[in-house]
């Protein structure tokens, strides 16, 4: 599971984008070097879902942001991004 930030930097997240970017390139290789064997990949890249992952990101200082970023407030329901990876999985789906 990727991410579109990884495609798309935005403040505060340099290090969970440059890791999204990184998993992204890994995955799209794999998915080469296994698929003669009959493995397929389907990478998993979502857009805005809604969490708390902001609550943790630390600012310049060290100290805790501790508040919800307001573009993930509108992002989409956990359970709605789960249903829509279920679906591309079975249906092997090379992306999500």
């Amino acid at each position: 599971m990727t991410s579109v930030a990884g495609k798309y930097g935005s403040p505060m997240r340099s290090g969970y984008n440059a890791a999204k970017l990184a998993a992204h390139g890994y995955y799209d290789s794999l998915r080469e070097e296994v698929s003669s064997k009959g493995i397929g990949l389907t990478l998993i890249v979502p857009g805005t879902v809604w969490t708390n992952v902001s609550l943790n990101v630390l600012r310049d200082d060290g100290s805790l942001y501790n508040r919800m970023a307001p573009f993930l407030e509108s992002g989409m329901a956990p359970a709605d991004c789960a249903r829509r990876i279920l679906t591309a999985v079975q249906a092997a789906s090379r992306k999500c």
